[in-house]
């Protein structure tokens, strides 16, 4: 297992939230610790992190 999430699982972890843009950060963190098969579930800074990038890459 391991503790980091990739960037190519972070942009998958936007898809998510795009897809099912009612879950909270916490359904978000538990499905990418889930998907991802990370040894910890990621916080909210962590989550936050990844959706405000996405977010900024999609507008490009």
């Amino acid at each position: 297992m391991k503790q980091r999430m990739t960037l190519a699982e972070k942009n998958g972890l936007y898809a998510e939230h795009k897809r099912n843009p009612q879950a909270t950060y916490n359904e978000l963190a538990k499905w990418a610790a889930k998907k991802f098969k990370l040894e910890t579930i990621p916080t909210k800074s962590a989550i936050g992190k990844a959706l405000q990038r996405g977010a900024s890459q999609s507008q490009r």
